[in-house]
């Protein structure tokens, strides 16, 4: 059942194949609604989003959630132990392992969430240490850029030094 309209490929759905895909579209529509049903019916009220609820304990059984990531783990994580595990120093292994990760430069975008989530794991008591961190971080990189710049601009003043000094010949 295929129709050529101005150039344009029209396919047409025998009305028994239309009837099964309706049939299968219904099918499964009851299933989750039924399934949202049985959870409201053995949540009771206590549920606030029953259909989350529902798809949570579903992923889960799936195993597609996986566990929150604990103290140890996020030490290995970052290359850590509980003696050296300072502020400077998970900052310092984060940035590291966080840019060394990057998925533009061919690194692993789970391994970079992994390094996250330690990062985040081991700094939750830690907010206004981690925030003076990434502000002395900032510090020392608007330096660096502007010593770059100077350095750029000598250069460019050397340049222009040899340029416009007589050739020997």
């Amino acid at each position: 059942y295929k129709r050529q309209v101005h150039g344009e490929l029209i396919i047409y759905m025998h009305p028994l194949l239309r009837r099964i895909v309706q049939k299968a579209v219904n099918v499964m529509v009851n299933s989750v609604l039924k399934a949202y049903k049985q959870v409201i019916r053995e949540q009771g009220s206590k549920v606030q989003n029953p259909f989350s609820e529902f798809m949570n304990k579903k992923m889960q059984e799936m195993n597609v959630v996986t566990k929150p990531m604990d103290r140890d783990e996020a030490l290995k994580i970052l290359n850590l132990t509980e003696k050296d595990s300072s502020v400077d120093k998970i900052m310092e292994n984060y940035d590291r392992l966080f840019n060394l990760n990057q998925p533009a430069r061919g690194g692993s975008f789970y391994i970079q969430s992994k390094v996250h989530f330690a990062k985040m794991e081991l700094m939750k008591d830690h907010a206004e240490e981690e925030a003076k961190w990434y502000e002395k971080r900032k510090e020392e990189l608007a330096q660096a850029d502007k010593e770059k710049s100077e350095e750029q601009a000598e250069q460019k003043v050397q340049d222009k030094a040899a340029q416009n000094e007589p050739k020997k010949e």
